[in-house]
């Protein structure tokens, strides 16, 4: 049995119907903020405020305050360049070494600045983990929009499937960095597990915001509980993507995407009734 087919089977197991529910759901492609993944506006001309520690020498701060001379760029312009090409290399050495052994004046150094420099801008490593966490929200929030607009129900489903797909393709780098954070992070209580666990609780409510409104529609079957196949979903493609950061020339992941979506769609809809 098909991991879509087998999927769509244990969402059905129950033979509860889910009922079609008026309460607003937050959607991925929204504007949604939770203290974990809103991300800070670095000082245009101030240092940072004196309530969280340097962790740099005199020196090192003061080099720290210069993080690029280009010219005819404003402060807040190098800032955001000097914070990007940081992020590169942060994702760089946490793809090749895991983030036990990625340090942040390892980071400092790759992008060209001084050793304190990401100290300086992130704190620690936590901070810096949770900014590239909370980009990587907001690349994929903006990336799902583009194939969400207009679209609810059954045709959202299969628009964030193909969303998924593509992904993998645009930012493939920054998703394998990503995927080893998380998983680094389980061991131990942090801000980036429990941003995590919340991030998993949206995705949930979002898969069973389509299938309620595709059974509204009538286009899933309403033997399909919505709730338990959100479950299953998010635990399907989290599952797939663990298993190519692993090892990803083992899955052919064009291939698997287009036969999950075909095998789902047939399986939760009318299309799959005898």
């Amino acid at each position: 049995m098909s991991s879509a087919l087998a999927l769509a089977e244990w969402s059905r197991g129950s033979g509860v119907r889910a009922t079609t529910r008026s309460r607003a759901i937050p959607s991925l492609s929204g504007g949604r903020s939770t203290k974990n993944s809103e991300r800070r506006s670095p000082p245009a001309q101030t240092p940072r405020s004196t309530a969280r520690p340097l962790i740099c020498s005199s020196r090192e701060t003061s080099d720290a305050a210069v993080t690029d001379t280009s010219v005819g760029n404003t402060q807040a312009e190098r800032t955001a360049l000097s914070d990007q090409k940081m992020f590169e290399v942060a994702i760089e050495l946490v793809n090749e070494r895991g983030t036990a052994k990625t340090t942040l004046k390892d980071i400092g150094e790759g992008a060209g600045y001084s050793r304190g420099l990401a100290s300086y801008r992130f704190g620690s490593k936590d901070g810096l983990w949770m900014e590239l966490f909370a980009r990587f929200d907001e690349i994929w929030k903006a990336h799902l929009s583009t194939y969400l607009a207009g679209k609810d129900g059954l045709a959202a489903l299969q628009a964030a499937i193909q969303a998924q797909r593509d992904i993998f393709t645009r930012e493939s780098g920054y998703l394998r960095a990503m995927y080893i954070l998380w998983y680094e992070s389980l061991g131990r209580e942090s801000d980036i597990r429990a941003s995590l666990a919340n991030h998993h609780v949206i995705y949930r409510r979002d898969v069973q915001q389509w299938i309620e409104q595709g059974q509204a529609a009538g286009e899933v079957r309403m033997d399909v509980d919505a709730e338990q196949f959100a479950t299953g979903y998010c635990s399907t493609m989290f599952g797939t993507i663990y298993q190519w950061v692993v090892a990803p020339d083992a899955i052919d992941l064009e291939a698997y995407f287009e036969h999950f979506a075909a095998t789902l769609m047939a399986a939760i809809t009318h299309r799959g009734e005898n």
